[in-house]
């Protein structure tokens, strides 16, 4: 397989790749540097689910200011550096392809 490319595979839903928890590290990382210092697990808890704008609120909340301008594009940034596809996370890298393909793919 030199040169082309047989499969791509989209994983739109993390079930290939947790991007969650890559950016729930990030996003401790970030805020920890913002001055309110919170692991990964503590950014799970508090902003999981909750959407960007409402996560913005309680950061907020918590500082007990306003989220600096320009805070949540350096913070987008980086995630989507980190899962790039050039990304040294080895939960980005990609494998080695399988010897043989499916059966199911060869029934075409």
């Amino acid at each position: 397989m030199t040169g082309s490319t047989e499969l791509v595979i989209f994983d739109c839903d993390g079930v290939l790749v947790d991007s969650d928890r890559v950016s729930l590290e990030i996003q401790a990382r970030h805020l920890t540097d913002l001055g309110l210092p919170m692991s990964a697990e503590d950014c799970s808890r508090e902003f999981l689910g909750i959407g960007m704008e409402s996560t913005l609120e309680t950061i907020a909340g918590m500082l007990g200011r306003p989220v600096p301008e320009g805070w949540l594009d350096g913070l987008e940034a980086v995630e989507n550096c980190a899962q790039s596809p050039e990304s040294s996370l080895p939960s980005i890298r990609s494998t080695s392809p399988p010897a043989s393909p499916p059966v199911e793919a060869t029934r075409r």
